[in-house]
Order: C-alpha cells, then structure tokens, then sequence
C-alpha cells in the first residue's frame, strides 16, 4: 500500500513522506529540504527615534543556502554614521540627528534570488523650512495683491499658520491659502512683517517674511549710496594730502640743489684768479682776526723794493704803475708786515 500526501510541499519547510512496500509492508520515511530564495520578515513601516537617542532596525532573514545581508539609505549603500552586528543583520545608529532621517531598506540575497524590506526611520524634530524657495522680503506697491510664501518639509504630517504682530491676519485685504497668503496693501498698516509657522506633533519652525514698498527700499538705497559717498570723500582727502606732502618734498629738494651747486662751484678771487680747493685752504689764515690786508703801489725801480728776490726774477718791466696785497699781522701791540704779491 502507497501513502500519498493530501498537502502540497511548501518551500523553507521540512517534509517528511510515509513510504511502504506492496509485498512486505515495511514502512520507511523520506525527507525532502527545499530551497529558494531568502525570506525576511517585514520591518515596521515607520521608526520614530527623539534626537540623540539611538536607532536600531533589526532584519530577520531565514532560507536555505544562507543569504548575505546589506543597507541601503534613500538608494545609497554609503551609510556612514551606520554600525552593523549579526553579520549585519542588525543596523544601530548612535544618537541619531535630523540628517538620519530616511528610508533604510534591507536586502538579502543567495544563489536563488533576494528579498526586501524597507522603514522609514524619522527623527523626531519640527519641519524644516526650505529658505532657498522661500523669499524673505517682497517688494509691492499700495492696492497690489503680492504673494508670500514658504515652503517647509517633514517626514510627519505638519500643517501652516500665518501672523502678524501676534495676531492671525484678516480682513478682506488678506486670503490665506495654507503655505502661502496674498496682501492687497491699502495703506501703511498692510507692510510690515510676516510670520510663516511650520507645525507637525514634535514642534513649529518660525519663518519671517517682511513686505516692503517702494520708498522702503529707496530709503534702504539710500544708506549704500551715503556709505559709497563717504568712503570717495575720505579717499579724496588722502589724495591730497599725500599730494601736498609730496609737493613740499619736491619744493624743499629744488631749493637744495642750489646751494649744493654755489657750493660745488670753484670760488674766483677779487684778483680775477680762480682759486682751487687748495689754494683757498692756503688763503684761509687771511681770516685770522689778527690779521688784515691793504692795497699798496708797486715801489719803482729806483725805490727801494721790499718785493722778494724770488718774485722780482720773474717780473718784467711794468709799463704802468701796478699794485699789490699787503698782508698785516698784529703782534704784541705792533705790526708785522708781511707782503704778498697779486697781480690784479
């Protein structure tokens, strides 16, 4: 007698068949493994983790052959701040920030095929406002309606709300539209600032928005154009106060050259003859204090000449009379004459 089985073989169990002989009859069993794909048990849809608490997602994985485990985040397998234990089948991230947030999914996977399974890990933290698509000042003219705007994301359900100065805007100037609201100013009241509040069930993120007008922003133009002019007027003044310093320095320059020129210059004597550097260190006793000069007439040739012999020798024959220096030193009271002779 054969033993059949009225349920069907199911994969990853263990079966056991009741077989038996025609002619003896003995009973003996057999067992079937079966294998496929890995099997993961799904991971909770969502993971709300408070700032620095840490994060732990656990990916129980059965099949036969055994199946390789791995991460990813958003589509990335790079996950820095992760660390893994149980061959890694267990993802811990220590004292978790905003930044963790994200979709982590689990994938294993063996010679006859792969298994998923994601959770979105949210760290419980406010909405963050998206200031690169949210204006923080507009410009709008009286009696034009003008949109403002901000734009906040969270991975929970957050809604939006609108004040200004304290109070929920209204009136028919004003229609709110969650994320954004429209303000047809009428006269001064209608600018001013705006609070855009961001708000899910961990806390609201404040975002201002302030409406200008057109004179605000003139008055507001004003303050560069007066720092500009400053800044050229001082500048000026440097200018010519180095040009005035340089001048002076130029002037006093030219007047020295001058005088460095006389200086340089060979002295002429009251003779007509130049006198050279050395001559002159000869002359200098002249200006001995006790020393003078006079101009006498050249003695005759019949007159006794005190001329020297020396000096005679080379003289010719004047035709008119000539004179010559006399030099004069006092000495105890009296004078000493010494006589010098200088054609003139």
């Amino acid at each position: 007698m054969l033993g059949r089985s009225e349920s069907p073989c199911h994969t990853q169990t263990h079966h056991k068949l009741f077989c038996g002989s025609i002619l003896s009859f003995q009973p003996y069993f057999v067992e079937i493994d079966t294998k496929d794909k890995p099997h993961i048990k799904d991971l909770p849809e969502r993971t709300i983790t408070a700032v620095g608490e840490p994060a732990v997602l656990t990916c129980e994985v059965s099949g036969n052959p055994d199946a390789s485990v791995t991460w990813t985040k958003d589509g990335l397998t790079s996950i820095p701040r992760a660390q893994f234990k149980k061959n890694g089948k267990v993802l811990i991230i220590q004292d978790v920030v905003p930044d963790d947030s994200g979709v982590y999914e689990c994938i294993a996977m063996n010679i006859f095929g792969e298994s998923r399974t994601a959770s979105t890990l949210i760290v419980a933290v406010p909405p963050r406002i998206i200031e690169e698509l949210s204006p923080s000042s507009v410009m709008c003219e009286k009696r034009t309606p003008c949109f403002l705007s901000c734009q906040a994301t969270s991975y929970l359900p957050f809604n939006y709300s609108w004040t200004k100065d304290g109070q929920v805007p209204t009136g028919d100037d004003i229609k709110l539209m969650n994320n954004s609201i429209i303000v047809t100013p009428r006269d001064g009241k209608g600018y001013g600032e705006y609070v855009c509040r961001a708000t899910n069930s961990f806390g609201s993120t404040e975002y201002k928005i302030i409406l200008l007008s057109p004179k605000d922003n003139r008055d507001d133009d004003r303050i560069p154009q007066s720092i500009f002019l400053a800044s050229v007027i001082t500048l000026s003044c440097a200018v010519v106060v180095l040009l005035i310093i340089v001048c002076g320095l130029i002037w006093q320059r030219r007047r020295a050259v001058p005088s460095e020129r006389i200086q340089g210059k060979e002295k002429v004597d009251f003779d007509g003859v130049k006198s050279s550097p050395d001559r002159r260190s000869n002359d200098e006793p002249a200006s001995d204090p006790n020393t003078y000069m006079e101009l006498k007439a050249r003695p005759s040739n019949h007159e006794e000449s005190h001329v020297p012999t020396e000096y005679q020798s080379l003289l010719e024959i004047p035709k008119n009379p000539e004179y010559y220096n006399v030099v004069l030193q006092r000495e105890n009271g009296g004078k000493q004459n010494k006589e010098v002779y200088e054609e003139i």
